[in-house]
């Protein structure tokens, strides 16, 4: 093991050397990223920590689905985590999510070429991204 097998928390490190063996930038890149801090939902998370898993279900799908009546006993620091990610950021393009959600929204998956009458592959005209809208 390298020295970097030494940071990763120990659950991961059967699936790392593995995954290393396949492909070692991926595998670093892969535990890199979960080590990276969102200070805001942390401050969320301990929020919530005082609540029973069914009630923090209950506020997170509260806050998804705008049920005032349940907002109101959920900490406020949720309700203003959800409204500030509410608005993706200038930089986003939601047609990069397509080809990943096609199976989810409905649009056949594809083999090349497409063989079905409903098939969109790279380069074909995409579902318009106002999906997202």
């Amino acid at each position: 093991m390298d020295d970097r097998s030494n940071r990763i928390p120990t659950v991961y490190r059967d699936g790392y050397e593995r995954a290393r063996a396949e492909s070692p930038g991926g595998a670093a890149n892969y535990v890199t990223h979960t080590r990276i801090g969102d200070p805001a939902a942390d401050a969320v998370v301990e929020a919530l920590a005082p609540f029973d898993q069914m009630q923090v279900h209950r506020f997170i799908q509260a806050c998804m689905e705008r049920q005032e009546d349940v907002l109101r006993e959920a900490p406020q620091i949720l309700g203003d985590f959800f409204e500030r990610i509410s608005v993706p950021p200038p930089w986003f393009d939601p047609a990069t999510l397509l080809p990943g959600m096609g199976p989810i929204i409905g649009i056949p998956t594809c083999s090349s070429p497409p063989t079905s009458p409903g098939c969109w592959s790279r380069g074909s005209r995409r579902p318009s991204a106002s999906l997202f809208s």
